[in-house]
């Protein structure tokens, strides 16, 4: 007997399963079955964690456990419904039904907000009447699989498959309800905020990404008026305020009262300090080694020690200068023929003159109607100054309508002056004449256009000459740098050795706490003694500091939490670089941040120090009672009371200036009131957001709504986004209309080409994801929801 205990002892569990799934098949007690394998009739203390509460109950842990298991669970027979169907079909199926959207997994808070929108999501279909009947999910079953056609049977055996037993298929139908109630009220409550804009807002959107705007403003800081509210709030007023705010945060704009009390962390890090090292380096380093490494940087003529030559601004090109035939545009040269005389030349182009023959030239200018003597005496002018130039060995690139450049004074057409004027000149014999003329002036050539290729590139390789002939800089004007180019390398390596030391101490303690956490017996004993990181940093000559315990936005006023790290995310589906912060990252990282887990980083875009650090304490979100939570909720009242005496006093100097209506806001209040510059309603530089008007902080939608709105030098009142300062705005330009700015849009991009403009499409979702916030703001609170872990 006592053997026979024993066995069942130690086999109960194996028997309980046997005998539930013997009463699943014999009686159906396949639901039951499920709700004791979730663990929904399990009395423990995690049955008792609420997680939430609306206004039909109480959300709990086991709750959302539950519905976790069957959303996975109804994807899992989703998956293996279309497996059969293509088997069955032999070809792809074409779905003529939505999937069920998969709950994205990753942070625990963000699973559990999917699920519980769901959730509300069917409860409110349900107020509104709508229904999803055991027909509806036949007929959505038929449609996702192509229609194929199973049987009661094997659906049921298709969840066999997918859920191994562990699941019916009348618990699977059940969550398709919801899910599919959910679904629907998303499409019925969403169907009014378009993703994409009609052409109307795309035009009216257009103009704010382009039409600039000038204003001045008057900024009226609220902190300023809080010690001028006068009274307290009563304790009616006082307890009505922390039930508003003690399951939310804080609210930025300081429209909501808030009091929960966010996480905070507690880092303990150790710093190479770069400077140090790379003393400690140059210290090493001896005369002779720092002469040895300046004669080597010489001889490769490095810009570490080289001196720069001045930059020679002086020199300009001027346009050619009008003949007052033409605009001075540059012409191509004429095209001449064996049959194209004096007479057909165009008129405005100009024969070059003559330097022995002042009549023939003067002859010639005559001939050319569009020649004056002005223009004659120009040319003298400038045929004398290259004259006197003629030593200057500098590119000169001549004024001309010809396309061709010059290095010199124009060719001597004297010889041509001594042919017979009934004759036409011969091109060979004029070639040879100027051939002959050029020796004997020693002048160089005309430059037909394709040389010019080659002139700059003469002129650049001379650049290159004087480049190399830089002189060297005194060393001693240049033997910090030279130090320093010597022993960064070994500075960075030996902050790497160091770091990695201590990181080998802290990992070892790191994996004695795991293993104390892990024994059953730790509720015996107390954790390990925690490391003494100032004895570590001390050995390796590293630098002690801790944040201590501090939220999400203290932890920013930190050294640790200002150093920024490169990394890839996600925006609009592709991978973009930034810089975040590391007091970002590990508070995105809180749920799976372990004690005492470090990490190291460099601060490769600023100190180049680097850093270890690890968690020594973590503080959970939690309910402040009414004690904890009077000074803040006191805090709360009268900055609300002074916001509204700042709006007064914005009122009141909006209404002066309004009244005069002819002067700048600068000339009625000079030391407050400055201008802002151009700037328009939203920015596409690196991401969209508010533009920046210079001396605005967090200009928002308020600021931007009231700006664009007024006509020139009215005045106008508004609160940035944070709503700790009032703006008195004055327009200082008149704004155009939307038509007058989105013609264009509509002409060009619109009706033309068929597409919207990034920088539209991209201010569009910007109020697109805006509409969706507010929009599942005011559902939560018709639903009445609230978060009691977070």
């Amino acid at each position: 007997t006592k053997k026979m205990l024993g066995w069942f002892r130690r086999h109960a569990k194996i028997l309980m399963v046997v005998l539930g799934s013997a009463a699943m098949a014999i009686f159906g007690l396949g639901p039951v079955f499920d709700t004791l394998a979730s663990g929904g009739g399990r009395e423990s203390g995690r049955a008792a964690e609420v997680i939430a509460t609306w206004k039909g109950g109480e959300i709990t842990r086991v709750d959302l456990d539950l519905m976790e298991q069957r959303h996975f669970q109804a994807q899992r027979f989703l998956g293996e419904l279309r497996k059969q169907a293509e088997k069955k079909k032999g070809d792809p199926v074409n779905s003529l039904a939505l999937p069920i959207a998969m709950v994205q997994d990753g942070k625990r808070e963000m699973i559990d907000d999917q699920l519980i929108t769901r959730f509300l999501m069917a409860e409110r279909a349900k107020e509104e009447g709508m229904v999803v009947s055991d027909g509806m999910v036949n007929d959505y079953l038929a449609m996702f699989s192509g229609d194929v056609g199973f049987s009661k049977n094997d659906l049921e055996e298709i969840n066999t498959v997918a859920n191994n037993r562990y699941c019916s298929l009348q618990a699977v139908r059940e969550r398709l309800k919801i899910e599919l109630m959910a679904n629907q009220m998303q499409i019925c409550a969403r169907a009014a905020i378009p993703f994409v804009p009609n052409p109307v807002e795309a035009m009216e959107l257009y103009g704010r990404t382009m039409e600039q705007i000038e204003c001045e403003v008057l900024p009226i800081e609220v902190e300023k008026y809080v010690s001028k509210v006068e009274g307290q709030p009563s304790a009616a007023d006082i307890k009505k305020l922390y039930e508003e705010g003690k399951f939310q945060f804080s609210d930025p704009t300081g429209e909501r009262p808030g009091f929960k009390i966010g996480r905070k962390l507690n880092l303990q890090y150790v710093v190479a300090d770069y400077q140090t090292y790379l003393q400690n380096e140059m210290n090493k380093l001896s005369d002779e080694d720092v002469q040895k490494e300046y004669d080597r940087l010489v001889e490769e003529k490095n810009d570490l020690v080289m001196e720069a030559i001045p930059v020679d601004d002086t020199i300009q090109i001027e346009p050619p200068p009008s003949d007052g035939n033409s605009d001075g545009e540059v012409s191509p040269p004429p095209m001449e023929t064996e049959e194209s005389s004096d007479e057909n030349k165009p008129a405005d182009v100009d024969a070059p003159p003559a330097e022995s023959n002042s009549e023939a030239s003067a002859d010639e200018g005559n001939a050319d109607e569009g020649n004056t003597d002005e223009g004659s005496s120009e040319s003298e002018e400038a045929k004398k100054e290259e004259g006197e130039n003629e030593g200057d060995q500098s590119l000169n690139i001549r004024s001309s309508k010809f396309q061709f450049v010059s290095t010199a004074a124009p060719q001597d057409e004297g010889a041509q002056d001594e042919a017979p004027a009934t004759k036409k000149p011969d091109p060979a014999d004029e070639s040879a004449t100027q051939a002959e003329d050029q020796e004997k002036t020693d002048e160089p050539k005309m430059v037909e256009p394709g040389g010019l290729d080659q002139i700059l590139e003469d002129a650049a390789a001379g650049q290159v000459e004087e480049e190399d002939k830089r002189t060297p800089k005194p060393l001693k004007d240049v033997v910090e740098q030279v130090k320093e180019s010597m022993c960064e390398s070994a500075a960075l390596k030996a902050m790497e050795t160091n770091l990695t030391k201590a990181e080998v101490r802290v990992a070892d303690y790191f994996q004695k706490r795991l293993t104390w956490e892990f024994d059953e017996s730790r509720k015996k004993g107390d954790p390990p003694t925690p490391i003494d990181y100032k004895a570590v940093a001390k050995q390796y000559n590293l630098i002690a500091k801790e944040t201590g315990l501090v939220d999400d936005v203290e932890i920013a006023a930190d050294t640790i939490g200002q150093v920024r790290v490169f990394m890839q995310t996600m925006s609009q589906g592709r991978q973009v670089p930034q810089l975040v912060p590391v007091g970002a990252l590990v508070f995105n990282e809180f749920n799976d941040l372990k004690l005492y887990d470090s990490q190291t980083i460099n601060d490769n875009w600023g100190t180049k120090n680097g850093y270890l650090f690890w968690a020594s304490e973590k503080a959970d979100t939690r309910i402040p009672t009414l004690e904890e939570a009077e000074a803040d909720i006191i805090k709360f009242w009268k900055s609300q009371r002074a916001l509204e005496l700042a709006m007064a006093e914005g009122e009141l100097i909006k209404k002066k200036v309004n009244d005069v209506r002819s002067k700048k806001m600068s000339e009625m209040y000079s030391d407050r009131a400055f201008s802002t510059g151009a700037f328009t309603w939203f920015s596409n530089f690196g991401s969209t957001r508010y533009g920046s008007p210079t001396g605005v902080t967090m200009a928002g939608n308020e600021f931007m709504k009231t700006a664009f709105s007024l006509a020139e030098l009215e005045a106008g009142v508004a609160t940035n986004e944070t709503k700790d300062t009032v703006y008195v705005i004055q327009s200082q330009s008149e704004l155009k209309s939307p038509e007058e700015v989105g013609s264009d849009y509509l002409e060009n991009h619109f009706f033309k080409y068929k597409r919207i403009p990034n920088e539209v499409l991209r201010v569009s979702q910007l109020y697109f994801q805006e509409l969706n916030l507010n929009w599942n703001q005011e559902f939560q609170d018709t639903m009445e929801l609230k978060f009691l872990d977070r």
